[in-house]
């Protein structure tokens, strides 16, 4: 009898389906968290504090100094704050696309890349793939994850995927691995020190006891380095740290600023609501049974909780969870692999697959309800008074941007030391000098006026945040939160005017400056009023031109009643068809602003403008109207914020000539 002989076994082919659904999965994240971070940077959204400041420190790096910005008045290197050494290994980077918007763009990758990891990781350990796939879209998705990313830039935000090669290194005893992410992780900032150590701890208790204490006595010994001598070696000197609030760069000075009982007390219940939504997805079914995996996490997630710095810290939209993600969707990947190898009844599914699925199903409900992205319905609302989805302050863009974005590039001289508005400060953040005009931990302007060439600001700032119950009134910025700036700009000698459109100034030393004054007159109109604005009547109105483009406009107005409770306002001469020509009077709202004048008080502004060489030539109409400085949407001159009704005051003609 003749045997067949045996024919070898097919190899197994791996699986690819799970790898394409993976890739998916993470370009599908990286797309919806670069698209909204250069959306809100499009839009004048992001402010110099994260982004400008982080910026500058990079741009400084590739200059040769140690991660130096200047936005509160001296010049503070990032290693006397955080710590940040991961900053120079991204300003080679920079040097070659030296615009805020690579670490917007480095920043969404790292995280989306954070997947990748997990999905190993969960797949030696679930045997899974289609689980495997699941525990990387937790992560990826995970409500606090994605609002670290979305908070503009910070480096706790990059060391979370570090923290994830370094869990699934370790998994595998890839030990010079594990270091290098481990290393990496730490150079992002001193405090992530605290979770490193914790994860030894882990380590120690799962029996890596080696790898275990070398990880936490490195994070130990490097945190306390980083934190009293590397801090205390770049500290600017005690003289400059007098003159400015709040540089944190003492150890006092950064616990302080950290931690207030009595503002802790008063929010708690507050904070109870935050910590339902950082914890809660990972928590209820899963991660409590994985409870070594959450000290790391609990290092990083009690002391945002118990913070008071300004944000507030301990807000889940803040990038101050951004560490807690990984151990939190870690401890979720192991709660479920100890119930492996429960018994399944029969006809059932194993319960650690339904826990995995309800977990996923929890982190995108929470998702939906809490965050701003395209994947929730709230995102497209017409809400504009809120700071959410596709408004004018969350992640939409509107045609002042762009006219924004090229006036700056236009009119602001590149490298020269000036003083900038939050929003236009992220745009010129390369350079050595750059101080901001209002900012509440920061030396005043006047005592940095003297070493500054230009300023920036914006008599129409388009950044507010409504009040939570009066939605139309401003609870932070608004239309005039620039204009203490420009009335201390207007009465200093050393500078002029030398720039002005819809609402954005331009201020230097130099230039053929645009006049701008205030007077009472010795013989006023004794005609009718041309037009009344609630209480302001206006008695005259000229405008002349004075040279090619450039014009000077004089208006003189009554006070008719008493202000007192009324809204702060603002005038505005607009010319039909021409757009982003919107013209403040500064002299009559902002020099000498309507509250402080007297009960039938006449007075006449005199100030000039110029049209841009691009102007069409024909005959246009000027409109005026009095604005309430105090309303949301102020900024936009329209209807919403108009006090009484806008009125013709005249024509101006462009020939060219």
């Amino acid at each position: 009898m003749i045997m067949k002989q045996a024919e070898a076994p097919t190899p197994h082919k791996p699986q690819t389906w799970p790898i394409f659904i993976l890739a998916g999965l993470v370009l599908f994240v990286f797309a919806e968290m670069s698209y909204l971070s250069l959306a809100r940077y499009t839009g004048f959204n992001s402010k110099y504090f994260d982004l400008g400041a982080m910026s500058q420190a990079i741009w400084s790096a590739t200059e040769g100094l140690p991660l130096v910005f200047t936005g509160q008045g001296i010049a503070i290197s990032r290693l006397a704050r955080n710590v940040e050494l991961i900053y120079f290994a991204i300003a080679p980077v920079y040097a070659v696309f030296p615009t805020p918007q690579t670490l917007l763009v480095i920043q969404a990758l790292l995280y989306a890349l954070g997947g990748i990891p997990l999905y190993r990781l969960a797949r030696r350990k679930l045997n899974n793939p289609t689980y495997a796939l699941v525990v990387c879209a937790i992560y990826l998705f995970y409500p606090v994850a994605q609002t670290a990313v979305l908070a503009e830039f910070h480096s706790d935000t990059l060391a979370a995927p570090f923290l994830l090669l370094a869990i699934e290194a370790a998994d595998r005893k890839a030990w010079r691995s594990y270091g290098l992410w481990l290393a990496l992780a730490l150079s992002c900032k001193f405090y992530v020190a605290a979770p490193a150590a914790a994860l030894g701890a882990v380590l120690w208790l799962k029996g890596e006891r080696r790898a275990g204490l070398a990880t936490s006595l490195v994070a130990v010994v490097y945190g306390l380095i980083a934190f009293f001598a590397i801090r205390a070696a770049f500290a600017p000197p005690a003289a400059e740290v007098a003159q400015a609030v709040n540089v944190q760069s003492s150890a006092l000075g950064y616990l302080a600023s950290r931690f207030n009982v009595a503002f802790i007390g008063q929010t708690a219940v507050l904070r109870l609501v935050h910590a339902l939504i950082v914890l809660m997805p990972a928590l209820l079914l899963l991660a409590w049974r994985a409870p070594l995996w959450l000290l790391p996490a609990a290092v990083t997630v009690v002391p945002a909780l118990l913070s008071s710095d300004f944000g507030p810290s301990f807000s889940y939209r803040t990038h101050h969870y951004a560490l807690a993600a990984p151990f939190l969707v870690t401890a979720v990947l192991y709660g479920a692999a100890k119930q492996l190898n429960d018994p399944v009844p029969a006809g059932k599914k194993p319960s650690w697959q339904g826990r995995l699925q309800l977990t996923l199903f929890m982190v995108l409900a929470f998702n939906l309800a809490f965050i701003d992205t395209p994947i929730s319905p709230q995102f497209y609302l017409d809400r504009p008074a809120l700071d959410q989805g596709l408004s004018s302050t969350r992640f939409g863009v509107i045609p002042r941007d762009g006219f924004k974005a090229d006036w700056l590039a236009t009119y602001v001289p590149a490298a020269a030391p000036l003083a900038a508005d939050q929003l236009s400060a992220v745009r010129l953040a390369n350079r050595e000098i750059l101080y901001l005009t209002s900012y509440v931990d920061g030396r005043p302007l006047a005592e940095l006026l003297p070493q500054v060439e230009y300023v920036i600001t914006d008599a129409l700032y388009d950044a507010a945040l409504a009040d939570p119950i009066e939605t139309e009134l401003i609870f932070e910025g608004g239309a005039a939160y620039e204009h203490e700036t420009i009335r201390t700009l207007l009465i200093q000698p050393d500078f002029q005017l030398i720039a002005m459109q819809d609402g954005l100034l331009l201020f230097g030393r130099e230039g053929n400056g645009l006049a701008a004054a205030v007077f009472r007159p010795t013989t006023p109109p004794t005609t009718a009023p041309l037009a009344t604005f609630d209480e302001i009547a206006l008695l005259a109105y000229n405008i002349a031109g004075i040279g090619p483009n450039r014009y000077r406009i004089e208006a003189t107005w009554q006070l008719m009643a008493a202000l007192d409770g009324a809204a702060n306002r603002f005038a505005v001469t607009q010319i039909a068809g021409l757009p982003h020509t919107r013209l403040v009077h500064l002299p009559a709202s902002i020099l000498e602003p309507p509250q402080s004048w007297a009960v039938g008080e006449i007075l006449t502004e005199s100030f000039e403008f110029e049209l841009p060489a691009s102007t069409p030539n024909g005959r246009y109409d000027l409109t005026i109207g009095w604005y309430d400085a105090d309303h949301i949407f102020a900024t936009h001159t329209d209807a919403r914020s108009r006090l009484g009704n806008e009125v013709t005051v005249g024509t101006i003609t462009v020939s060219g000539d």
